[in-house]
């Protein structure tokens, strides 16, 4: 469970499912994906 905030981080993310679900659904206003493999987040997030 994600309480509200203003910003959420979200360290050693993988996927980046995590902060992507809390602005969708607002629970934050922005966030930050973390992750040593950024080969799995980037796929994830398209870039």
């Amino acid at each position: 469970m994600i309480d509200k905030s203003e910003c959420l981080a979200d360290i050693g993310t993988d996927h980046g499912y995590i902060p992507i679900k809390a602005i969708i659904e607002g629970k934050c206003n922005r966030a930050i994906a973390s992750d040593i493999k950024r080969d799995l987040l980037m796929l994830r997030l398209k870039i």
